[in-house]
């Protein structure tokens, strides 16, 4: 699996398992690009895509990707750097919905920043015990978006659960080689529910 090409070699099932062995030996070259490129397939995100013009932000598609959101309860966001994904959340997406929206964070220092940038509600677990604690839950429950890291989404979740919160899980990039496993699982089953 060594010759495997691209993001595909460290990762063989599926329908090109079969081939990965042989691929690049010269053998079955047809059926190698006909599995390559059906694994591909099923990698890349389906859905709907929505398509930036130059000096377009996602703030200026935040209706339509609340719409997708209400269409299909999860959505997968993936969008590149400097355009505009987190102000999109904290800021745009409330103007859309009477919603609470709880963005998680990986880094308290990302919650602490975003936070006091677009004027929202911070809740980590450094906060709480810097300051009172139920001072800062009672600020996010005044709030209609609450910045929070990763571990204070199982609080938040069973407090606002009534609520049908919307859950925005930034940089989930970072989720695949995170030491947190346990605060992670935790974050993903308050979600699910």
């Amino acid at each position: 699996s060594a010759n495997y090409p691209g993001d595909l070699r460290h990762s063989v099932s599926g329908p090109y398992k079969s081939y990965a062995s042989d691929f690049g030996k010269g053998k079955h070259v047809l059926q190698q690009r006909a599995a390559y490129k059906e694994a591909q397939k099923q990698l890349t995100p389906q859905g709907a895509k929505i398509v930036l013009d130059k000096g377009q932000y996602l703030s200026d598609k935040a209706q339509y990707i609340f719409s997708l959101l209400n269409e299909h309860k999860k959505i997968h966001l993936q969008a590149g750097t400097g355009s505009g994904k987190s102000y999109m959340a904290a800021v745009e997406l409330a103007k859309h919905t009477d919603r609470k929206i709880i963005i998680a964070c990986s880094l308290n220092a990302k919650v602490l920043k975003d936070a006091e940038q677009y004027n929202v509600a911070a809740v980590t677990g450094e906060l709480m015990r810097q300051f009172d604690r139920q001072t800062i839950l009672n600020t996010a429950d005044a709030a209609q978006v609450v910045l929070c890291s990763y571990e204070q989404v199982p609080r938040l979740a069973a407090r606002y659960g009534d609520e049908d919160p919307v859950f925005i899980i930034d940089e989930s990039h970072s989720l695949s080689y995170s030491y947190r496993a346990r605060s992670l699982n935790a974050m993903w089953a308050a979600v699910e529910r």
